[in-house]
């Protein structure tokens, strides 16, 4: 296959190997020498600071390295750490060196010829008597430590003007040597105090030095190495033991807080890192650096504890200073969370006094509501007792009316004249309003819950084969010649039910009169089936209403006019009749959908309904299966 050097994915390929090569070709080395060992605080707040810029600057891969002079230094330590480094680091170029503190400077000016460094540009930092060092003859840049010796002093004798000497414990690295010539030169600026310098006090005679010191002492300790019996004692561990077990007053000059320690400097060892990497960066860069060497400002920390206990005031203190574990008032150490816990209560109080007045207003509010409750219950009743007497009174002349007619209807029966017309109108309003009052005691009924119901057996076929018969009479009556009613093939059907005979007939009798007044061909379909509680609960969405097992499942299908969909959601309500988007042409007052419904649930079942607008509606009803008692 011929492949094509303008193709889009090969010349994709093509740019980014060369942005990977060209990315690979841009990373520089940097190495890192620190004059002391992991876990010693200085070193641990240097590195930090420089892996903190390294890091974010990209492209740049840097190696640290540790010396360990504060537990191992001797002649061959130098050399030792020289060929370690050679071998390590013989096929690595670096770009630009780092020293960390005095000894790591020493190292490389040891070895600033060799392979290793010759020609390198190298930076430093933690550097102390920055002085003695040929810095700009070098083309160096770095970090130098701002000793603030004068000021340590001169607060110390503020504190204590009583104490005349400042007992000073040095060792005897390059770091204390500085440390002695500052303080020589502070005591021959200054009458008082005097100063008495102590060398490489072994750790465990240092105590007992302590012990023998006079009252008119303070003690200041720089940051040195101690060794024991058991090893190297961290400087921290050595400040604890000291502080412990003296009452002299120890200032240091890296403080630590510390029981027993009152205060000192302290140099930001993260902030030197930075510093340092910092030029790291701009010398990598190619950047102009306007100043060779920077020094970082000292902080002046006071331990209040230890200043309560020596009776020294805050205003003796230099400007600046830092104070730690102070004793703070409960308003400053709490009053964040007194006026946090206050606004809770208050929220709370005024939530109760909330509750309250609303408890109040619902009382009031319920009141009237039960009073409006039991006006309607007693208007409900009145209303069913008046619907009830009246529909009770209009019976006994409805009944003479309707026997009459009946009489005279059969005497008429054969004429066909106006009389005879006359006399069949009588009858059919007649009967018309015996159904209205017939409703309407029904529904007095359901409403104060006082259906009665009469349990028989019925058998099925039968029944249905009846109200079928009865039916096709009515449709001759109403001139329908075109619409027919028949009942479904029930062979296979249980055909005894156990049930309300009359209420059974009348709802399916007001299913079937609503299905001859809305249709006008085909045929009218009464059937039943017998299913399982799982199928009613699938058709009705929902078990929870019901308790057997087995239930009759009745239905009148028709091909009429169906039910628009605007009305389906009211079909079951009172006095809404689905007729009322044609005219009201087919009469009724709406009850007899809602009151077959209601019967239905009384007997334990449920009614539903399907319907298609101009293709006709089925309306189902279900009621329960129970062995007779």
């Amino acid at each position: 296959m011929k492949v094509s050097f303008s193709h889009p994915l090969f010349l994709f390929l093509l740019f980014w190997s060369f942005i990977e090569l060209k990315a690979s070709n841009n990373q520089r080395n940097v190495l890192v020498i620190n004059s002391y060992h992991m876990g010693y605080s200085w070193t641990d707040e240097v590195v930090e600071g420089i892996r903190s810029k390294l890091d974010s600057a990209g492209n740049i891969n840097y190696f640290l390295e540790f010396m360990d002079t504060k537990r191992f230094l001797d002649e061959t330590t130098f050399i030792n750490f020289h060929n370690y480094l050679t071998t390590k680091y013989q096929t690595v170029n670096f770009d630009v060196i780092v020293v960390s503190d005095n000894n790591a400077m020493d190292f490389y000016l040891t070895y600033r010829d060799s392979s290793l460094f010759r020609n390198k540009p190298f930076v430093f930092s933690g550097l102390a008597n920055v002085d003695n060092y040929p810095v700009e003859k070098l083309g160096a840049y770095g970090v130098a430590e701002l000793r603030g010796l004068p000021l340590i002093f001169y607060t110390m004798h503020r504190f204590f003007p009583d104490r005349d000497t400042i007992t000073v414990y040095l060792d005897s690295t390059v770091t204390s040597k500085t440390y002695a010539e500052l303080t020589r030169t502070y005591q021959e600026e200054h009458e008082e105090p005097v100063f008495n310098l102590v060398y490489d006090v072994p750790s465990d005679s240092i105590k007992y030095h302590l012990s023998t010191l006079s009252d008119n002492n303070m003690v200041f300790l720089f940051n040195l190495n101690y060794f024991s019996k058991r090893g190297y004692i961290p400087f921290e561990e050595y400040l604890r033991l000291l502080g412990d077990s003296c009452n002299i007053p120890i200032f240091s000059s890296q403080f630590k807080n510390i029981k027993g320690i009152v205060g000192g400097e302290k140099n930001m060892g993260r902030e030197h890192g930075e510093v340092a990497a910092q030029l790291v960066i701009k010398i990598l860069n190619g950047e102009f650096i306007d100043q060779r060497i920077i020094y970082p400002t000292p902080k002046l920390y006071f331990n209040d504890i230890e200043l309560r206990k020596f009776g020294i005031k805050e205003p003796l203190l230099p400007r600046n200073s830092t104070i730690v574990n102070t004793k703070k008032s409960w308003i400053v150490l709490y009053g964040k969370l007194f006026f946090v816990n206050s606004m809770i209560v208050l929220a709370v109080v005024l939530i109760i006094i909330a509750l309250i007045v609303s408890n109040r207003k619902l009382k009031r509010f319920k009141l009237i509501l039960e009073e409006a409750r039991d006006k309607a219950i007693q208007s409900e009743s009145v209303k069913t007792a008046l619907i009830a007497n009246i529909s009770h009174e209009l019976r006994t002349p409805l009944n003479s009316i309707i026997g009459f007619s009946d009489i005279l209807a059969a005497e008429f029966e054969n004429k066909d004249n106006a009389e005879a017309e006359y006399i069949r109108c009588i009858s059919d309003s007649s009967k018309i309003l015996e159904s209205l009052v017939n409703e309407l005691l029904d529904l007095s009924l359901i409403d104060s819950n006082e259906v009665k119901l009469n349990y028989s057996e019925v058998n099925i076929p039968e029944f249905l084969e009846s109200l079928a018969q009865q039916n096709t009479i009515q449709i001759d009556h109403q001139r329908k010649p075109k619409l027919g009613i028949r009942v479904s093939n029930y062979e296979n059907e249980p055909q005894i039910i156990y049930t309300d005979k009359m209420r059974l007939n009348q709802i399916l009798q007001n299913l079937v009169s609503n299905a001859i007044k809305y249709s006008f061909s085909g045929t009218i379909t009464i059937g039943y089936h017998l299913i399982t509680k799982n199928e009613v609960a699938e058709k009705l969405g929902d078990d929870s209403n019901l308790s057997h097992d087995y239930y009759f499942l009745f239905f009148v299908k028709d091909y009429g006019i169906g039910i628009p969909q605007e009305l389906r959601s009211f079909v079951f309500e009172r006095f809404r009749r689905i007729d009322q988007l044609y005219d009201g042409q087919h009469g009724g007052v709406g009850l007899g959908l809602s009151i077959s419904k209601s019967l239905v649930q009384i007997m334990g079942g449920d009614m539903w309904f399907k319907s298609v607008e101009k293709k006709g509606s089925t309306f189902y009803f279900v009621i329960p299966h129970v062995n007779r008692v």
